[in-house]
C-alpha cells in the first residue's frame, strides 16, 4: 500500500540539518518501506546511513541535484521552487536610484534583458496563465500561475526590482516615471512557431509597483466542444441548446472557472459565413477570425448594456454577452432572445440553480427568463493528477470526509519531473447543465429560490456538480484534496 508524505510527516522523519547531510528526502512509504529521492542512489553508505536513521527499511528513487533541490525546498521552504535557470543572471550592480533615466539604463543592461527574456521562456514552457512580480522586504518575488495556483518561482534581491518592472514597462511602451498610477499595456513575445501576446497591469504597493502578466496565445485553439471533458449527456444538451436558431444559453461559475473558454467552444461551432456573430467583451481575450468582436470602455460610458444596444442594430444571428453584470444588461440580452437572436452569456454564481435565482434578484421578470432561457450550464474547473507520478490511496480511517460513491481506493499527487513536481498536469471542467423545460418554466413564474431549483434539478434527473467532481476523483482524474479546494466541503 502507497501512503504519500505530507509535507510535515517528511519533516517529522528527516529533518532538514539530516536531509542535507545524508542528501535525501523523503516521499513516500510503500509497504514498510520509505522511498526516497536523492542525487546519489548508488552510495551505499549514505543510504545505510538514511535506514539507520529512520527505523525503516528505504528504497532510493534517483533524481538530478536540481530535482532534490526542488523537493527540499518544497518540503522544508514553504513550497517555494528550486531557483530557475534564469535567476542565473541576477547580478546586482550598485544601488539604484529612482531617478528615471538611472532605472532605464539598468532595464537596458544584457543581464537583466537576458534574464526577463528567459523568465518569460519558461513561462511559456510551463504553460503559465499568468505571471505576478511582487516587491517585498526580501526582494521581488516572482510567481507563476499553474493550472490555477500560484507557485513561486524565485524572489530576486531588492537592487533588481527596478530594472526588471522597468524592462518590463519599456517592452509595453508605458510610463517609465509613473509609480505612482496603474498603467495597462501590451507586448509580445515570439517564438519559433507562435507568437504570445502578454497583457500588462502595473499596480503601485507599499513596497513598490507590482506586475502581473496576462500570457496568451495569438493563434489559440479553439476547443471543439467534445474535448472539454462534459459528459455525454451534458454535451448532448449544451450542443442542442447551443444549435438553437433562438433563446439563451447562460455558463455559471466563479472566476477562472473556464466559462470563456466553453463560450468560445460554442461560438466555434456556429462560426460560419452565413452567420453574423458578434461578442461583447471585457476584455478580449482572443481575436477568432470570422466573428465581430468588440470591448466594452466603461471610463467612455461603453457599457455592456450600451455596447448590446447598438450590436442589435447590426443585424445579428447570434451574440455572445461576455458577462451579465445588471438588470439593464440582463433585459437587453433576455429581450433579444425573445426576438429571434441566439444569445450567449456568464453569470458569476456558484452554480445553475442560483444563477436563475440571482437574475430575479436583480430585477428581470420571471415571465421573460421563463420564456427566454433554453439551458444553463454550471462548471469549475480542477486539476488533473499528474497520470506519470499519481499514487494509489487506500481509504483509511480518517477518510469518513469521502463518500462511499468514491470506493475504496483512489489516487492522490506525489511529483515528479513531468508535472514541475506540484503532482498535477493540466486541468479538466466540471460540469452541470439545467434544461428550462415547460414544467421549470412553471415553477420559475413563482419566483423560487436557489435551493428549491436544486431540489427540482435532482428530482428531475439532472446530476448537480458535487457528484460530477466525485466522479472524476473516483475515476482517478483528479484527487479528494482538489476536489475539496475546488468545490468546498
Amino acid at each position: 500500500m502507497v501512503k504519500k508524505l505530507s509535507i510535515e510527516d517528511r519533516r517529522a522523519l528527516v529533518p532538514e540539518d539530516v536531509a542535507a547531510r545524508l542528501r535525501c528526502i523523503p516521499l513516500a512509504y510503500v509497504d514498510d518501506a520509505v522511498y526516497l529521492a536523492t542525487d546519489h542512489p548508488d552510495t551505499w553508505n549514505a543510504l545505510q546511513d538514511a535506514q539507520r536513521y529512520i527505523g525503516k527499511p528505504v528504497v532510493a528513487i534517483p533524481v538530478s541535484p536540481e530535482r532534490l533541490g526542488w523537493h527540499a525546498a518544497r518540503t522544508y521552504a514553504e513550497g517555494v521552487l528550486t531557483s530557475p535557470a534564469w535567476q542565473r543572471h541576477a547580478v546586482v550592480g550598485p544601488a539604484i536610484s529612482d531617478e528615471t533615466d538611472e532605472t532605464e539604463r539598468a532595464a537596458r543592461d544584457k543581464p537583466v534583458v537576458r534574464m526577463v527574456d528567459e523568465m518569460f521562456a519558461e513561462a511559456i514552457g510551463l504553460r503559465a496563465s499568468d505571471i505576478h512580480l511582487e516587491p517585498c522586504l526580501s526582494g521581488l518575488r516572482v510567481r507563476f500561475r499553474l493550472d490555477g495556483l500560484l507557485v513561486t518561482r524565485a524572489t530576486l534581491p531588492q537592487g533588481l526590482a527596478g530594472p526588471v518592472v522597468g524592462r518590463i514597462k519599456i517592452l509595453a511602451r508605458l510610463n517609465l516615471a509613473e509609480r505612482r498610477l496603474p498603467q495597462d499595456g501590451r507586448l509580445t513575445v515570439s517564438l519559433p512557431n507562435r507568437a504570445i501576446d502578454l497583457r500588462v497591469s502595473t499596480f503601485p504597493t507599499l513596497h513598490g509597483e507590482k506586475v502581473v502578466l496576462r500570457l496568451l496565445d495569438r493563434d489559440p485553439v479553439l476547443l471543439d466542444p467534445a474535448s472539454l471533458g462534459m459528459p455525454d449527456e451534458v454535451l448532448g444538451r449544451f450542443l442542442h441548446a447551443s444549435r438553437l436558431p433562438r433563446g439563451m444559453v447562460l455558463v455559471t461559475g466563479p472566476t477562472g472557472s473556464g466559462k470563456t473558454t466553453t463560450l468560445y467552444s460554442a461560438l466555434a461551432t456556429r462560426n460560419s459565413p452565413d452567420l453574423n456573430i458578434m461578442t461583447i467583451e471585457d476584455p478580449i481575450e482572443y481575436a477568432i477570425d470570422g466573428i465581430n468582436q468588440t470591448q466594452v470602455q466603461e471610463e467612455i460610458g461603453f457599457k455592456f448594456g450600451t455596447a448590446l444596444r447598438h450590436a442589435l442594430r447590426q443585424d445579428p444571428d447570434i451574440i455572445m454577452v461576455g458577462e451579465i453584470r445588471d438588470k439593464e444588461t440582463a433585459e437587453i440580452a433576455l429581450r433579444a432572445a425573445l426576438t429571434g437572436h441566439l444569445v450567449f452569456s456568464t453569470l458569476h454564481t456558484n452554480d445553475s440553480a442560483s444563477a436563475l435565482a440571482r437574475l430575479v434578484d436583480i430585477g428581470v421578470e420571471a415571465y421573460l427568463l421563463a420564456s427566454c432561457l433554453d439551458l444553463v450550464l454550471g462548471q469549475r474547473l480542477v486539476r488533473k493528477l499528474c497520470p506519470h507520478c499519481r499514487l494509489e490511496h487506500w481509504r483509511q480511517p480518517n477518510d469518513a470526509h469521502i463518500p462511499s460513491i468514491v470506493g475504496d481506493t483512489w489516487h492522490e499527487a506525489a511529483g515528479c519531473d513531468q508535472c514541475a513536481s506540484t503532482g498535477y498536469r493540466g486541468r479538466r471542467g466540471v460540469f452541470e447543465c439545467l434544461v428550462v423545460d415547460d414544467s421549470l418554466r412553471e415553477i420559475l413564474v413563482s419566483k423560487p429560490t436557489a435551493s428549491e431549483i436544486r431540489t427540482w434539478m435532482t428530482t428531475n434527473g439532472f446530476s448537480v456538480l458535487e457528484e460530477a467532481g466525485w466522479d472524476l476523483v473516483s475515476t482517478g482524474i483528479t484527487s479528494p484534496q482538489e476536489y475539496l479546494r475546488i468545490m468546498g466541503s
